[in-house]
Protein backbone atom coordinates (compact mmCIF):
# COMPACT_ATOMS: atom_id res chain seq x y z
CA UNK A 1 0.00 0.00 0.00
CA UNK A 2 3.08 2.28 0.52
CA UNK A 3 3.51 5.11 3.01
CA UNK A 4 0.67 6.27 4.26
CA UNK A 5 -1.76 3.63 2.62
CA UNK A 6 -2.12 2.63 6.30
CA UNK A 7 -2.25 2.96 9.49
CA UNK A 8 0.90 2.30 11.43
CA UNK A 9 1.62 -1.38 12.51
CA UNK A 10 3.83 -1.70 14.95
CA UNK A 11 3.64 -5.19 15.12
CA UNK A 12 4.81 -5.68 11.72
CA UNK A 13 7.34 -3.54 12.29
CA UNK A 14 8.39 -5.07 14.90
CA UNK A 15 9.13 -8.05 13.40
CA UNK A 16 10.48 -6.77 10.36
CA UNK A 17 12.80 -4.82 12.85
CA UNK A 18 14.08 -8.29 14.18
CA UNK A 19 14.66 -9.49 10.43
CA UNK A 20 16.71 -6.70 9.77
CA UNK A 21 18.65 -6.58 12.96
CA UNK A 22 21.91 -7.33 11.58
CA UNK A 23 21.69 -4.73 9.28
CA UNK A 24 20.33 -2.11 11.88
CA UNK A 25 23.38 -3.18 13.80
CA UNK A 26 25.67 -3.22 10.93
CA UNK A 27 24.57 0.43 10.41
CA UNK A 28 24.62 1.53 13.83
CA UNK A 29 28.16 1.09 14.33
CA UNK A 30 29.15 3.41 11.09
CA UNK A 31 27.42 6.43 12.49
CA UNK A 32 29.90 8.71 13.68
CA UNK A 33 29.71 10.85 17.13
CA UNK A 34 28.67 13.76 15.07
CA UNK A 35 25.63 12.46 13.79
CA UNK A 36 26.71 11.59 10.31
CA UNK A 37 27.82 8.30 8.74
CA UNK A 38 31.19 8.00 8.57
CA UNK A 39 32.35 11.44 10.13
CA UNK A 40 31.15 13.66 7.56
CA UNK A 41 27.79 14.53 6.04
CA UNK A 42 28.23 13.22 2.58
CA UNK A 43 26.05 11.36 0.15
CA UNK A 44 25.69 8.81 2.09
CA UNK A 45 23.72 10.63 4.55
CA UNK A 46 21.42 12.23 1.86
CA UNK A 47 20.49 9.25 0.72
CA UNK A 48 19.84 7.85 3.62
CA UNK A 49 17.61 10.76 4.89
CA UNK A 50 14.30 9.86 3.50
CA UNK A 51 14.29 6.09 4.96
CA UNK A 52 15.47 7.29 8.04
CA UNK A 53 12.93 10.09 8.42
CA UNK A 54 10.19 7.52 7.53
CA UNK A 55 11.00 5.41 10.40
CA UNK A 56 9.07 8.01 12.37
CA UNK A 57 6.11 7.47 10.81
CA UNK A 58 6.00 3.79 10.19
CA UNK A 59 6.37 2.40 13.74
CA UNK A 60 9.78 0.75 13.51
CA UNK A 61 11.65 1.20 16.86
CA UNK A 62 14.96 2.10 16.36
CA UNK A 63 15.41 2.68 20.38
CA UNK A 64 17.69 -0.20 20.48
CA UNK A 65 19.94 1.68 18.23
CA UNK A 66 21.27 5.21 19.31
CA UNK A 67 23.37 5.83 16.60
CA UNK A 68 20.44 5.45 14.04
CA UNK A 69 18.32 7.27 16.32
CA UNK A 70 21.18 10.38 16.62
CA UNK A 71 21.74 9.84 13.00
CA UNK A 72 18.13 10.30 11.56
CA UNK A 73 17.83 13.04 13.95
CA UNK A 74 20.97 14.67 12.62
CA UNK A 75 20.19 14.34 9.05
CA UNK A 76 16.26 15.51 9.34
CA UNK A 77 17.01 18.21 11.49
CA UNK A 78 19.29 20.18 8.50
CA UNK A 79 17.54 23.20 7.19
CA UNK A 80 18.11 21.67 3.55
CA UNK A 81 16.21 18.37 4.24
CA UNK A 82 13.23 20.51 6.03
CA UNK A 83 13.14 22.96 3.14
CA UNK A 84 12.67 20.19 0.95
CA UNK A 85 9.17 19.69 2.36
CA UNK A 86 9.66 15.81 2.90
CA UNK A 87 6.16 13.68 2.51
CA UNK A 88 6.09 10.11 3.85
Amino acid sequence: KGMGGAPPDPDTAGRIATELGPTLALLDSIVDADGTALGSFTLADIAAAPILYRTRHTGLDLSGYPNLERWRDTVVSRPSFTAADPVV
